[in-house]
């Protein structure tokens, strides 16, 4: 699976949210940072385009959710280990 990460706007228009709601999303805990989103700095967030659809899709189905987390955390340890070894 491919991670994607956009800007706010991006993902309202995808999400079908306003990006008001996305802050008040993170601002709830909902989303984790480092998983659903990143901050590029003090002033720009991207936000993990295929962790928050699926958040979306799976939020009856908290354990369908963390799969996608789990697999997405696997991803990144995968890149760590191919990194370090070239």
């Amino acid at each position: 699976m491919n991670f994607t990460f956009c800007n706010k706007h991006f993902l309202a228009q995808h999400i079908g949210y306003s990006s008001h709601t996305l802050k008040a999303i993170r601002q709830r805990g909902e989303w984790i940072e480092g998983i659903h989103y990143v901050r590029e700095n003090s002033r720009t967030i991207r936000y993990n385009l295929e962790i928050c659809l699926n958040w979306l899709a799976n939020k009856h189905n908290p354990d369908a959710h963390k799969e996608t987390i789990a697999r997405y955390l696997a991803n990144l340890e995968g890149q760590k280990t191919r990194k370090s070894k070239s």
